[in-house]
């Protein structure tokens, strides 16, 4: 009984997230959770009808994107491509002019913040430097884009190479990592629009951006992406963490963070909108991290900083 009632609680929880999913247009994702609870031994008429409709969603997707629509990019019209003056769009600077005494137009970023925050004060981006160890990159959020770097870049991960301004997202959902792009995204070598990260996936942007997907541990949904050779981003970081859970850094090889052997270790954390060190042996009080302030703790001394889009390259602010 207590068997079948964990399984029933797995299948409502995955099936959760395949709703959330749908709900968002991630229609790969939604299909791949649908799977996992089949997997679970449950069958049922509307999963089955599920599994079909998604796999069209799909289809039709691909078809669209494969037409004109979907040639369509950057602002640039693929040769072959017309339109009639009366079909093509308006530039802006044709529009109609606003009415005497009416506010003026206000453009979607114009009134955006530089150091973004996904909801609880802390900055979306943020650089930890370790001493004697490197500088790391720490993205939070659900969802993380990757494009090109320079004036105007609004990527999360913004890479000095021959990409669009928005590549690439990875989208965390639960415990697991999707990567979901139209334009020159490869996965373990084939072309794909989103799909499942798994630990040690080689992803290919563009031509020539190479990055590797990690999970050191099981204990944290944390992930990590190396950056191949060549890859600058605006921080000169190699290393990029997706910051999902408990940090662990120590000198073990499944640590998110690897440290010189007989370091002490130390898991970040983050709680109640601060960001805590906490010794991994010993039974010591973990203690907040203060932005752009030094913190000395066992062997370790590390800081936190936002980066900030003012500048490029990215600005440590803090």
């Amino acid at each position: 009984m207590n068997a079948e009632r964990s399984t029933l609680e797995s299948a409502l929880h995955l099936a959760q997230q395949a709703s959330q999913a749908l709900h968002n247009d991630r229609f790969a994702e939604a299909r791949v959770l649908v799977g996992r609870i089949t997997q679970l031994g449950l069958a049922a008429d509307w999963l089955t009808d599920c599994q079909a409709r998604l796999d069209s969603l799909q289809e039709c997707r691909q078809s669209l994107l494969s037409g004109p629509l979907g040639l369509i990019s950057d602002g640039r019209m693929p040769a072959g491509i017309t339109m009639t003056p009366d079909d093509a769009p308006r530039h802006p600077m044709h529009a109609t002019a606003a009415a005497p005494g009416a506010a003026p137009p206000v453009h979607p970023a114009a009134n955006s913040l530089l150091i973004e925050s996904p909801g609880n004060g802390l900055p979306r981006r943020l650089v930890l430097r370790i001493d004697g160890v490197g500088t790391f990159l720490l993205l939070r959020g659900d969802r993380v884009t990757i494009g090109r770097a320079g004036p105007g870049a609004t990527a999360d991960l913004e890479l000095f190479a021959d990409l669009s301004e928005r590549q690439a997202q990875i989208i965390r959902s639960g415990e697991d990592y999707f990567i979901a792009g139209v334009h020159g995204v490869e996965l373990a070598g084939r072309k794909v629009e989103h799909a499942l990260l798994q630990h040690d996936d080689r992803i290919r942007l563009g031509s020539r951006v190479k990055l590797r997907y990690l999970r050191p541990s099981s204990k944290s949904v944390t992930s990590l992406l190396d950056l191949g050779e060549g890859i600058r981003t605006t921080c000169e970081s190699r290393r990029v963490v997706l910051w999902g859970g408990p940090l662990i850094m120590a000198p073990s090889r499944d640590a998110h963070v690897v440290l010189p052997g007989g370091t002490g270790g130390v898991v970040l954390l983050e709680r109640d909108g601060q960001i805590l060190a906490k010794p991994m042996s010993g039974h010591e009080t973990p203690r907040t991290i203060a932005l752009g302030s030094p913190l000395v703790i066992g062997d370790l001394r590390l800081s936190m900083a936002a980066l900030d889009r003012s500048v490029s390259p990215g600005r440590v602010v803090g």
